[in-house]
């Protein structure tokens, strides 16, 4: 256990530093967005169970998120680690993204309207794991 990360100034700085990477996450899912916006489509035909595919990937992915994420904040606690809770945020933001990165996928390989879908899906697990202070706080200090 290192002291320096139980002060309440520690903690606040953690809580900015995984803010600004949550932030800097969910702004990919909208700069992708904006790129189907700007970049032409090629024309080829759809391929039903691909788009199917890739749709159950992304969405798998990102339910999944909350996973790794609850046994890493379990972990922090039971251990006072609070720098195992920036990893299992961070962890959560990057599977939360992949949904983005399929809709990005299925922009770029098919015709249909699926990529908006993954777009969505992957802005509201984004929002579902907004950083909470309360995690960093319970891995930092011990309830008596």
């Amino acid at each position: 256990m290192e002291p320096s990360t139980n002060s309440p100034a520690q903690i606040e700085a953690r809580y900015r530093g995984l803010f600004i990477v949550w932030l800097a996450i969910l702004s990919t899912v909208f700069v992708f967005f904006v790129l189907t916006l700007l970049m032409p489509r090629q024309t080829q035909a759809d391929s039903p169970s691909l788009v199917w595919i890739l749709c159950a990937v992304g969405t798998f992915v990102a339910v999944i998120s909350f996973v790794p994420k609850q046994q890493m904040l379990r972990q922090a606690e039971a251990q006072q680690q609070p720098r195992l809770v920036t990893t299992g945020y961070i962890v959560a933001f990057a599977l939360s993204e992949m949904a983005g990165l399929v809709g990005m996928l299925l922009y770029l390989l098919t015709q249909g309207q699926a990529y908006l879908l993954m777009f969505f899906i992957s802005a509201f697990f984004m929002f579902l794991h907004f950083p909470r202070k309360q995690h960093l706080a319970a891995a930092s200090f011990r309830k008596q």
